[in-house]
């Protein structure tokens, strides 16, 4: 789905990088007593900062109030819509302060954004997005202070509402919102270091409260890490327990914290299944690589072998409940991708089956190593891609694309372009992160909206500020669920 966990993970992963699978962690949530099943959104958000990301799960659910159509701005808290107007012949009066639209304010480091009403969050439904600034001049220390640091929300026509500021002295990345919480679970710690503390910010004031489980820890390993949503079931954390042995927990909303078993560290970009029961990755611990799927009421896993013994498998997402779509290649040498036989897997994990259902030629998309997708729709995975050519190596390549794969096959989300540092989904609409450089000297990243079907076209939620030059701005974001 994040780059904080894999940071954190490095010393597991790093014997065979070349293996990992490209999904990141599901983001997680406030546990919920009652019973409703919900379709999850895997994400990747890309931080400059270091401080890491995480990927969410959002329902595609319009946002509705009051008869205003699902993507219009909020009106102003209070604000009542004026009566109709007796014809005379007396010119009207000018719409009062009270009544009269508010204007998005500017402010240094940060794009125009409305004042947030008093219930906003409140009002708000799925398909908004939750986006954090923490806006550093070009040319300054990237430790410096930074000129904004702020939590945003984010309509889904684009509307900014400024919710709160956070310290400067911390970096803040978000894991997950729930549309009508007045509090996202976050991490947070000293900016620019992997020393990260997991709880919840409230988005009204900015305050920060550490809630984080008591997990096993090994001496030699990093307390333990937030991994994913399962929903009612509660959260799924990664502890180090021994040595370089890590294991899974599920973690609920009462009671005690209970073991799913030993995973090895490809468990940093595992996926949940839409129907929040079951977590998978692909490990290159089995010959020729297995698809690992974890049941987590009862912890019972199974292996789906994948064929690929000198290649690799990346897992982009979840189709359906029972099936992952996989991108997969053998590794002949050092020749051009193409000639490694690149293609997408469908891969049933009930009746493990492995089926070749996209063969990757020359002019087609391929997705590169450590990336991951988002499951937009019922059978249905977005993912980022480069276009291969008939000499192009895997070498310090960059996404430039997105794409999907369903039910009509392979379909352009987004056009050739800016690099793409990650994809999620929110309602409809699949979101993409993109800069002008994902290698050294990045610029910082802008937050778009691709509806579907509408390849080209783009609802701009997250811009670079336009106020200045800077090295840093856009450093982490999810969708509502």
């Amino acid at each position: 789905m994040s780059r904080g966990i894999e940071e954190l993970l490095a010393a597991a992963v790093d014997e065979r990088a070349r293996s990992l699978d490209g999904l990141r962690p599901a983001a997680g949530a406030l546990a919920r007593t009652r019973s409703r099943v919900r379709r999850r959104r895997a994400v990747r958000h890309s931080v400059e900062t270091g401080v890491g990301v995480a990927a969410v799960g959002v329902v595609g659910v319009a946002l509705w109030w009051g008869g205003a159509r699902p993507d219009a701005p909020l009106p102003p808290s209070g604000s009542t819509a004026p009566a109709p107007a007796t014809p005379t012949p007396a010119p009207s009066p000018a719409p009062s302060s009270a009544t009269r639209a508010p204007t998005p304010a500017a402010a240094p480091g940060l794009p125009p954004a409305l004042p947030a009403p008093d219930d906003l969050l409140a009002r708000v439904g799925p398909g908004w997005t939750l986006t954090v600034y923490r806006s550093v001049p070009a040319g300054a220390d990237p430790l410096a202070a930074p000129t904004a640091h702020a939590v945003l929300a984010v309509a889904p026509d684009g509307t900014r509402y400024r919710l709160a500021d956070l310290p400067a002295e911390l970096g803040v990345r978000v894991l997950h919102w729930r549309a009508g919480d007045e509090s996202a679970r976050v991490s947070w710690g000293p900016f620019a270091t992997d020393d990260m503390t997991t709880g919840w910010l409230d988005l009204r004031t900015g305050d920060l409260v550490t809630d984080a489980p008591d997990l096993p820890r090994a001496p030699d390993l990093p307390g333990a890490s937030y991994l994913a949503d399962v929903g009612d079931s509660g959260e799924l954390w990664l502890a180090g327990v021994d040595g370089d042995a890590w294991s899974l927990y599920v973690v609920p909303a009462s009671g005690e914290p209970r073991a799913l078993g030993e995973v090895d560290g490809a468990v940093s970009v595992a996926s949940v299944s839409p129907d929040d029961s079951r977590v998978a990755w692909a490990t290159a611990a089995a010959p020729g690589q297995a698809l690992v799927v974890v049941d987590v009421a009862t912890g019972d896993r199974t292996q789906v072998p994948l064929d690929a013994p000198d290649g690799e498998c990346s897992v982009l997402g979840w189709l359906d409940d029972a099936s992952v779509l996989a991108s997969c290649f053998d590794y002949t040498g050092d020749g051009p991708v193409v000639d490694w036989d690149p293609r997408l897997e469908r891969i049933g994990v009930d009746d493990g089956s492995v089926a070749r259902v996209q063969d990757i030629g020359v002019g087609d998309p391929f997705v590169p190593s450590f990336s991951h997708g988002a499951h937009t729709a019922d059978g249905t995975v977005a993912f980022p891609a480069f276009t291969l050519t008939a000499d192009l190596g895997m070498a310090s390549v960059c996404a430039n694309s997105v794409w999907s794969w369903g039910p009509d096959g392979l379909q352009e989300v987004r056009p050739t372009g800016d690099d793409v540092l990650g994809v999620g989904a929110a309602g409809d609409d699949v979101l993409v992160e993109s800069t002008t450089g994902c290698m050294q000297g990045a610029a910082p990243s802008t937050l778009t909206a691709h509806a579907p079907g509408a390849s080209g076209t783009a609802t701009i939620l997250a811009p670079v500020p336009d106020d200045g030059a800077w090295s840093t701005a856009l450093v982490s974001w999810t969708p509502a669920d």
